[in-house]
């Protein structure tokens, strides 16, 4: 077997290992003209007929440096030459800079992102291809090292990510270029990373080199660590989802988290279930530093009520054997009222309510003044009008605007159905919203919704809708209660 051969087996199993892609995927190839990238552009071209897939190009004119144009040209040639579709894309990352005040390197790869994901969904492909590789890798968890990093910084670049792959994990830069060689296309050389300018460059130029002579096998050690930490990684990632299907709940726009249960684990997984409901909140790349987290777990074990500290726009309070986070003010986070054993499901939440007899007694005012309307499975629908607006709205009522809406009734998500959240900008499909709000997957087919033939209004004892819903102008409104 010669060595482009070898070098494409060592790719397909990494691949197959990983489940980087099947035999139905488009796959979007992000090439630069660079060793590197060209690679991946040739590799993927050869294997694309035994593996099934198709492929596309897009390239990127970044519009620093002066070759950036010529470049462009090349790659979209090439693909000319091999068949390829290859779409080009300008950025202007000088203008990001001086919107954003971020570094040249930042901007640049926002956009570069930005401009892939365009071209990927306009043109319905299923896949992103990276062309990073082991020695990327390695620079990568020792740049994050030098940072500072817990288990998930020190995983590195994870070969699958949402959509985008990266099939050159497992090759060296040295394995691409003896792999290029054997075609006809000289890759682009970009000078600036010759230059120990930057921290990553100084890593790949002067510290990667300098360990070499304490291991010559640097790169593959690091790697194996990499993948090592990627596999344990994931273990605690589902551990700490398991933890928040049972003791974390989101109510409002707050997250509640069970204090008892949170002190029950182990400090590792604690730290990462603090930072999950803090990704929750901004973006799942967000990052906590440890010292918020580390005072974040000391306030959680202090047991105070009402304290309150701030991160990154979040606040927390400690109530009755629960900490509730939230973001924006703290008059917001002061509104918050803890119910002693929260959870969506209606038996727990009545079981609670009728513990206190105001309580009972408004539920059995509402039921002996409202009409019934319909029923669905076990669930019956009650509702009457008012001009004076409600003073208590339990968990199983919801007020609507009477004017704004048409015939009420009870019925199941379809294939399709939209929802407009409040608290959150736009529509969302009803299953993403269900999802979100942690309903079991077991549950979403026979949990009642509030519609009539226009909208849906209220995902009972979750969320409503920004449809009919009670303004200052409000004059006439009607509340319906959920009984079972």
């Amino acid at each position: 077997m010669n060595e482009k051969n070898k070098f494409l087996k060592k790719v397909k199993k990494f691949a197959h290992d990983k489940m980087l892609w099947t035999k139905k995927d488009k796959i979007l190839l992000a090439v630069s003209g660079g060793p590197d990238s060209l690679g991946l552009l040739l590799a993927m071209n050869e294997l694309k007929r035994s593996e099934g897939f198709s492929i596309g190009c897009c390239t990127i004119d970044h519009h620093l440096r002066k070759e950036s144009a010529e470049e462009v040209i090349y790659v979209n040639k090439i693909c000319e030459e091999l068949g390829i579709d290859c779409k080009v894309i300008d950025i202007n990352v000088k203008e990001r800079q001086e919107e954003s005040n971020k570094s040249c390197e930042t901007a640049a790869r926002e956009l570069r992102y930005e401009a892939l994901k365009e071209i990927f969904t306009k043109y319905k492909y299923t896949k992103i291809a990276l062309a990073h590789h082991s020695d990327d890798q390695a620079e990568t968890v020792i740049h994050r090292l030098i940072r500072g990093g817990g288990m998930t910084g020190l995983s590195g670049m994870l070969p699958k990510r949402e959509y985008f792959i990266r099939p050159f994990l497992a090759v060296t830069k040295k394995e691409i270029q003896a792999y290029i060689d054997e075609f006809p296309y000289i890759p682009a050389h970009d000078k600036t990373n010759d230059i120990p300018d930057v921290t990553r460059n100084k890593i790949r130029l002067q510290l990667i080199p300098y360990l070499k002579k304490y291991n010559p096998n640097i790169v593959n050690t690091i790697c194996r660590t990499a993948a090592i930490m990627q596999d344990e990684d994931e273990y605690i990632r589902t551990e700490v989802l398991n933890f928040a299907k049972k003791h974390i709940k989101k109510e409002h726009g707050f997250t509640v988290l069970n204090t008892e249960e949170f002190k029950s684990v182990m400090p590792a997984l604690q730290r990462r279930i603090i930072r999950y409901i803090f990704s929750e909140y901004n973006n799942e790349h967000y990052t906590l530093d440890y010292i918020s987290v580390e005072r974040f777990r000391e306030l959680i074990y202090s047991g105070k009520t009402g304290n309150i500290t701030s991160s990154s726009n979040m606040l927390l309070k400690i109530e009755k054997g629960y900490c509730i986070f939230t973001e924006g003010n703290t008059r917001n986070l002061k509104s918050f009222k803890i119910i002693d054993n929260i959870d969506y499901k209606y038996e727990e939440y009545m079981k609670n309510i009728f513990l206190n007899q105001s309580y009972a007694d408004i539920m059995k005012q509402c039921v002996e003044k409202s009409k019934k309307i319909c029923e669905l499975g076990k669930y019956s629908l009650y509702e009457y009008r008012t001009t004076l607006k409600p003073e208590v709205v339990l968990l199983n009522q919801y007020v609507l605007d009477a004017d704004k809406v048409g015939k009420l009734k009870l019925r199941y998500k379809k294939n399709g159905d939209m929802f407009s959240p409040n608290g959150i900008d736009g529509t969302q499909k009803i299953v993403k919203c269900m999802q979100s709000l942690r309903i079991d997957s077991a549950d979403r087919k026979t949990w009642p919704l509030l519609a009539d033939e226009n909208n849906i209004y209220w995902i009972p004892f979750c969320r409503g809708s920004r449809e009919a819903r009670v303004t200052d102008k409000t004059t006439d409104f009607l509340v319906v209660t959920l009984i079972k």
